[in-house]
């Protein structure tokens, strides 16, 4: 969800992952990095405690999860998805893992209550730190190296109890997934998940929308609007519960009660605001509901972006997403709900290149 001018200032500096990720040759710079001492090795049995001190509407909180790797075997039931994947993004991210045996972020898992946290918070007493570093998002992020066995095995039978949700990374799970699949018809052994764990339920997690920017065929989607929901101009943009059109004014958008029938008929039930978007901008097509938004579509968490590529005319128009309810967005993933792609957004986000996991057998980074 970065612009290209992002990824080219990200890219051309060295130390940072962004030149991995986006280079056109990942084997060759992560061995130059390797070699170089910009990436240094850790022991292979560690876990990483990751805490984290931010502001929150004025407000000074804390955020503790672990770093850890997870088995995805057959029958292992711990994750539940709650977002469909795009094709591209996924054999974009499994030719990755072909090339670099390489995962430079953390998926980010939640799991629902309290206690884990304060598991944690007892766990990670007495622990080394690494190093510590304030991110672009003014997050002050500490990580903590812990690789004692005996402490290690017992937070493992700890995890075994809980289920978690994939907040952020169902494209990098099922590209996983399908890689290991290959790996297994050629012999080798399954590579685990690289995994972020933390609370659901601590006050320091929020979770907003992920705003559409329509780069082209913003008449269809003005169209579909039109004549499925009604449309009440806001004299200031306001995200309280609905979706709101913008392209150069703000408009809340209310889907009638057909087009509500429609929705709920194709299977998106409970329905959500990301809902609503993705049939404005696809109408009544299940495939298109439950798919891809298309390669016009842009995403992004913030709404200032949005609202400026628009106003730049970058983008024909945007639809603005309301944050979720934690409460709402429970009951949603506990109906068995399969969100359309890029419907929700867990902050404050684990960064890339944070921490990695590489395996170097059997990939191309060996060459």
């Amino acid at each position: 969800m970065m612009s290209q001018d992002e990824i080219y200032a990200l890219s051309s500096r060295a130390n940072n992952v962004t030149r991995l990720t986006f280079g056109n040759d990942p084997a060759r710079i992560l061995k130059e990095m390797i070699e170089s001492g910009r990436i240094t090795k850790l022991s292979k049995n560690s876990m990483l405690v990751l805490k984290q001190n931010f502001l929150q509407n004025g407000r000074s909180v804390k955020r503790i999860g672990l770093i850890c790797s997870l088995n995805l075997g057959e029958g292992n039931d711990q994750l539940i998805p709650h977002e469909s994947t795009i094709r591209e993004y996924v054999e974009k991210r499994k030719e990755f893992l072909r090339k670099t045996g390489a995962q430079t972020e953390p998926v980010f898992i939640a799991v629902p209550g309290a206690e884990i946290e304060s598991y944690l918070n007892k766990i990670a007493d007495g622990v080394g730190k690494l190093f510590s570093f304030l991110d672009s998002a003014r997050v002050e992020n500490t990580i903590y190296l812990l690789d004692d066995e005996s402490r290690m095995q017992e937070i493992i039978k700890f995890l075994e109890g809980f289920r978690g949700i994939i907040a952020d990374g169902h494209h990098r799970v099922k590209a996983l997934t399908e890689f290991n699949r290959e790996r297994e018809g050629n012999g080798q052994m399954d590579l685990p998940l690289f995994s972020y764990i933390t609370s659901l339920d601590s006050p320091s997690m929020s979770i907003s929308g992920i705003h559409r920017l329509v780069r082209n065929g913003g008449e269809d989607v003005l169209k579909r609007i039109n004549s499925g929901f009604r449309m009440n101009k806001l004299e200031t943009p306001r995200l309280d519960g609905n979706v709101v059109l913008y392209d150069g004014n703000y408009r809340e958008i209310v889907p009638s009660l057909d087009t509500l029938k429609l929705i709920r008929d194709s299977g998106a039930y409970p329905e959500t605001p990301a809902d609503y978007s993705h049939f404005a901008m696809h109408g009544q097509s299940m495939e298109a509901v439950n798919g891809d938004d298309g390669k016009e579509t842009d995403y992004t968490p913030y709404e200032m972006r949005a609202v400026e590529e628009v106003d730049r005319g970058n983008a024909n128009v945007a639809l603005l997403m309301p944050p979720w309810k934690k409460e709402v967005f429970t009951k949603v993933v506990s109906s068995g709900r399969i969100l359309p792609p890029k419907s929700t957004f867990f902050s404050p986000k684990i960064f890339a290149g944070i921490a990695l996991s590489i395996e170097e057998e059997d990939t191309d980074f060996r060459r």
